[in-house]
C-alpha cells in the first residue's frame, strides 16, 4: 500500500502515483467531451428529455456504489486480519521453538555434541521453512489470481511469479526444491508442436512466441501432443498430474514434519508440545483458506452487472434531461463532476476487490515478509547466540539486589563448552532482482518516491549490471524499499542453481522485451555445472540454445550467469 504524509490535509488531495487520478483522467475526458458534445446537438436541435425518475435513478446508483465499495473495503480488512493471524501463529511457533529446545536451557548440560547440532538443526529448519511459507503466500496469490483470468498469464505475471518461486527454492534443499516444482502449477505453452525433439517454432520467418498459464486445485493430465511444460524443473513423466497444488499447505506439511521428527527426543520437545504446534499449524491453514478465497471468490456477477448496467445508463441519459437554458455549467460540468464520483467510485471499489494483488491500494507482502525475516533473525540472536549473557546478567542482577543464592539456582546446571552459533552461519541476506526492487517501490513505496517525474532519476542505478547492494540502494532513500531477502546458505550446487536462475531473471529486463522461452532459459540453467540431466534433456536444452543465440543477442539480453558465477 502506497505511503502519503497522512498529517497535512492537502496531500492525499495533490498525490497523484497510487491514487484514483491516473485511471480517473481518462473516462473523465471521455465523458467530459460526450457532454459538450451532447450539449451542442440538443442545443440547435432543442432536444430534451424529461426529468422524471433522474434522481430516483441517481440514488439507486449511488446506493450500489457506496456498498461496492465497502464491501471491497470490508476485504481489505479482513485480508489484513488474515495476514496479520497467519504471521503471527508462524511468530510464535518459532519463538517457542527457539525458546524450548534444548540449546537455549539447562536441560543442554549433559547432552552430547550431536544432540545439540540435531536441536541446531530443527531451529534452522524451522525458520527456513516458516519465512518460505510466508514467501510463499504471495506466490500463491498472483497464481490464484491468473487462475481467476482463464489461468492465462502475461510476461510481467509470469516473471513475479518466476522470481517469488526461487526465493522459496533459495530456503529449501534440492529435494524439496524439487518437490515444490512438480506442484508449483506454473506452465509454458510452445504455440506448435515440437519439430524433431526442438523447441524451435517457426511461423513466417518469425519465432513464435510461447504462451504462460497457472493452474492451481486442479488435477489435469497433459492431453497427446501437447507442448505444456513445468516452467521450472527438469524431470517430467508423461503421465504426471498438471494440476498445480497450493505451495503454502505443502510447506506447512514439511513443517510439521519436521516438528514430530523432534517430539520426546532429548535434542527436541516434550509431547505435550505436539498440541501447542497443531493449534497453529490448524490456525495457519485456516487463514491461508480465508486468504485463498478472498482472491478466488469475486464479487457475484448479477451485482456487479446490475451495478455496471445502471451506472453507464444514468451517465448516458442524465445530460440529456438538463434545462438546456442553464448553460454550459449545468449542462457540461455538473454531469462530468457527477460522472466522475461516479467513475471514482467505480475505480476505488475495483482497486481494493482483490486486496492481496499488485494495485497501489493493495497489501504489500513483500514488506510483512521482510519484517518477519528480520524478527527471526532478531529472536534467533537473542535465544542462541546472547542467551548465555543473558542468563548470566540474571544471576549478577541477582547478587545486587541481596538475592545471590536465588540467583545461582538460575543456572544451578553449569553449561559444557559447546559451539558458539551465529544467525549467518545458516543464512545469508541475498539482494532481489531489481524488477522485484521496482514492484516494491511503486506499491508501498512513498508517493514522492513512485510519482513518474521522480523515476527516471531514481531508477538510474538499474542501468548498471552490477546487483551489489550498493548498485541497488543508491538513489533509493526511501525507507520503506526493500533490496534483500532472506536465504538458506544450503549446498553448494544447489545454491548456485538458484542465484544462476535469478540472474536470468535479471538480465531479461523488462518482461515486454523478451520473446524467446522462459522455460527454456531457467532449464539452461539447471543443467550447467554438475547437473544429472538425462542426455535427451541436456541436447534439447542446447539445441534451443544454439537457436536462441541470434535472437538474445539482438535484443541485448544474453545472460550475466557465466561471468557472474565465474568465481563460485
Amino acid at each position: 500500500m502506497i505511503r502519503f504524509s497522512p498529517g497535512a490535509w492537502w496531500a492525499p488531495l495533490v498525490a497523484y502515483s497510487g491514487g484514483v487520478y491516473p485511471r480517473l483522467l481518462a473516462p473523465v475526458l471521455m465523458y467530459f467531451t460526450y457532454c459538450f458534445t451532447l450539449y451542442q446537438i440538443c442545443y440547435r436541435t432543442r432536444f430534451i428529455l424529461a426529468a422524471d425518475g433522474q434522481k430516483l435513478i441517481a440514488g439507486c446508483v449511488t446506493f450500489l456504489l457506496v456498498f461496492r465499495v465497502n464491501q471491497c473495503y470490508t476485504r481489505l480488512v479482513k485480508a489484513q486480519d488474515l495476514m496479520v493471524e497467519a504471521l503471527t501463529s508462524l511468530r510464535s511457533m518459532v519463538n517457542s521453538a527457539l525458546a524450548y529446545s534444548v540449546h537455549c536451557g539447562a536441560q543442554r548440560a549433559g547432552l552430547g555434541e550431536a544432540e545439540l547440532e540435531a536441536s541446531m538443526l530443527l531451529k534452522v529448519n524451522i525458520i527456513r521453512l516458516a519465512v518460505a511459507f510466508a514467501v510463499s503466500l504471495k506466490y500463491h496469490m498472483r497464481i490464484a489470481e491468473i487462475f481467476t483470468g482463464a489461468g492465462v498469464a502475461d510476461k510481467a505475471q509470469i516473471w513475479f511469479a518466476a522470481a517469488d518461486l526461487i526465493r522459496i527454492k533459495s530456503l529449501l534443499t534440492a529435494n524439496e526444491s524439487a518437490l515444490i516444482e512438480q506442484v508449483a502449477g506454473l506452465y509454458e505453452e510452445e504455440p506448435e508442436p515440437e519439430r524433431n525433439g526442438s523447441y524451435c517454432r517457426c511461423r513466417g520467418g518469425e519465432k513464435a512466441e510461447p504462451s504462460y498459464h497457472a493452474d492451481i486445485g486442479r488435477r489435469r493430465h497433459p492431453e497427446a501432443g501437447s507442448s505444456r511444460r513445468r516452467l521450472l524443473g527438469l524431470h517430467e513423466d508423461p503421465e504426471d498430474d498438471y494440476g498445480g497444488k497450493p505451495v503454502p499447505l505443502m510447506l506447512l506439511q514439511m513443517l510439521r514434519g519436521h516438528l514430530v521428527q523432534a517430539i520426546c527426543k532429548d535434542w527436541g520437545f516434550p509431547e505435550r508440545y505436539l498440541n501447542y504446534n497443531e493449534m497453529h499449524l490448524a490456525h495457519i491453514s485456516t487463514t491461508f483458506e480465508g486468504l485463498n478465497q478472498l482472491v478466488l471468490t469475486p464479487m457475484p456477477l448479477p451485482y456487479l452487472q446490475l451495478s455496471k448496467l445502471l451506472v453507464l445508463l444514468f451517465m448516458l441519459t442524465f445530460p440529456l434531461a438538463i434545462n438546456l437554458d442553464h448553460g454550459i455549467w449545468s449542462n457540461v460540468v455538473v454531469p462530468t463532476l457527477l460522472g466522475s464520483a461516479l467513475a471514482g467510485f467505480e475505480i476505488v471499489a475495483a482497486s481494493m476487490e482483490n486486496p492481496l494483488g499488485d494495485e497501489a491500494a493493495d497489501m504489500s507482502l513483500y514488506e510483512m515478509i521482510h519484517e518477519f525475516e528480520v524478527e527471526c533473525q532478531a529472536t534467533f540472536e537473542l535465544s542462541v547466540r546472547d542467551h548465555d549473557s543473558i542468563v548470566q546478567s540474571w544471576e549478577h542482577l541477582g547478587e545486587h539486589l541481596g538475592l545471590a543464592d536465588g540467583a545461582k539456582l538460575i543456572s544451578k546446571k553449569k553449561q559444557n563448552a559447546h559451539k558458539a552459533y551465529t544467525f549467518d552461519q545458516f543464512f545469508e541476506w541475498s539482494t532481489l532482482p531489481r524488477a522485484t526492487v521496482q514492484y516494491i517501490m511503486m506499491q508501498s513505496g512513498t508517493v514522492s518516491t513512485v510519482d513518474k517525474h521522480l523515476l527516471e532519476s531514481t531508477f538510474k542505478v538499474f542501468e548498471d549490471e552490477d546487483q551489489s547492494e550498493e548498485s541497488l540502494s543508491t538513489g533509493l532513500e526511501d525507507p520503506f524499499i526493500i533490496t534483500r531477502c532472506l536465504s538458506l546458505r544450503g549446498p553448494n550446487d544447489h545454491r548456485r542453481l538458484w542465484q544462476r536462475q535469478v540472474r536470468i531473471l535479471h538480465s531479461l529486463g523488462d518482461p515486454s522485451s523478451w520473446s524467446s522461452s522462459l522455460r527454456d532459459r531457467l532449464r539452461r540453467a539447471s543443467l550447467r555445472r554438475g547437473s544429472k540431466a538425462s542426455s535427451s534433456d541436456l541436447e534439447q536444452s542446447m539445441t534451443c540454445s544454439q537457436t536462441d543465440q541470434s535472437t538474445e543477442q539482438s535484443q541485448g539480453l544474453v545472460m550475466h550467469d557465466e561471468l557472474a558465477f565465474s568465481d563460485d
